[in-house]
């Protein structure tokens, strides 16, 4: 059948065609907060109904139904141009200040003395997507985790949030009830439902924070972030912690190369976080070359050693390291708790000079 040949019942399918395509293009941008399966579904019949205009408008284009023809291409590049705004924004992150949630000051130590040691713990809390699988008793596993060693300052990565399961940042600051400070790495709840990031949990008020995005950025898709922190610790000055996650691929080594030239002019005192290196990577020579100082955990990691806290050369004249040792997250506890991570987790005790 030819364009001229058309029957009336095909201007139907066009305006059946229009409808649908505009309905999931709304759609995508209006409900796709309600899960990633959701916003792959509607994206994607989004996709569909722009390329089944596209095609039926290059094909009548030549036809006497040429006006409607030029309105299915508009229509057409139109989706898939909203398609990929959508897809852009769920992918665009931008360097900058964060905000800062919590306290404005530290009452902890009785009559005001300066606290004399520092617990720092470090957990890759496993963000879970797609499936989010236990992710309510892993979410209530970690807390009595974090709970049980009483940390004064906690660096996470793969920090979530969902539109199932909450912001894990803000019900951990309310939980353990301390400051924090979040930043996305990837994802977006707005737009899909689900992302995931660093945040630092601190007993001491955060004075503020900084997302630094890393590069290299392999692959494409994909940001590998810092979130800077500087916490005001009582009488003694503020404290610069930085949480950091580097991909997991090759990139990894430059993006620690990239990290420790940013870092010059922050003056960071503690890094923290999943570098996804081990120890004789160089990603992790860089930083024992520029003077930092490694708290090494003194028993067994039941994972590879790819987490890590560094103290800096001038923060660890002040702080000795007093103890440091892995948290064995990655396996059940009998009569406890689950697993909570694929990570496991490093407590580090740090005792002032």
């Amino acid at each position: 059948m030819t364009p001229t040949d058309e029957p009336r019942q095909l201007s139907g399918v066009t305006l059946a065609a229009w409808a649908i395509t505009i309905l999931c293009v709304g759609l995508l941008w209006i409900v796709g907060y309600a899960g990633v399966y959701v916003c792959i579904s509607f994206l994607g019949l989004s996709l569909f109904g722009g390329a089944f205009l596209m095609g039926k408008g290059l094909y009548e284009i030549g036809s006497s139904y040429r006006m409607i023809a030029v309105i299915n291409l508009i229509m057409g590049l139109g989706t898939w141009a909203a398609g990929g705004v959508f897809v852009l924004q769920v992918l665009s992150n931008e360097e900058g200040r964060m905000p800062v949630a919590g306290r404005t000051h530290y009452i902890g130590y009785r009559g005001g003395i300066p606290p004399r040691k520092i617990r720092l713990l470090n957990l890759n809390v496993l963000h879970g997507y797609p499936d989010f699988e236990k992710q309510r008793d892993r979410f209530s596993d970690t807390v009595k985790e974090l709970k049980r060693h009483d940390a004064d300052i906690v660096v996470l990565q793969e920090a979530w949030i969902t539109s199932k399961h909450g912001n894990m940042p803000e019900r951990l600051g309310a939980e353990l009830g301390v400051n924090h400070a979040y930043a996305r790495a990837n994802g977006s709840h707005y737009h899909i439902g689900f992302e995931e990031g660093i945040a630092i949990l601190s007993r001491f008020p955060i004075i503020e924070a900084e997302r630094i995005l890393l590069r290299p950025r392999r692959p494409w898709w994909e940001h590998r972030i810092a979130l800077i922190a500087k916490v005001n610790v009582p009488d003694l000055g503020h404290v610069t912690v930085v949480g950091v996650h580097l991909s997991n691929s090759d990139a990894a080594d430059d993006q620690a190369g990239y990290l420790i030239e940013i870092l010059r002019d922050r003056s960071p005192d503690i890094i923290a976080g999943d570098f996804n290196s081990l120890p004789n990577a160089r990603a992790m020579k860089a930083f024992v070359a520029g003077g930092f100082v490694e708290a090494l955990p003194n028993n067994a990691s039941a994972e590879p050693w790819i987490d890590h806290v560094f103290l800096s050369p001038a923060f660890h004249k002040r702080w000795e390291i007093k103890e440091a040792s892995w948290i064995i997250t990655t396996q059940a506890v009998p009569g406890v708790r689950d697993a909570i991570s694929d990570h496991d987790g490093i407590v580090v005790e740090l005792r002032r000079r």
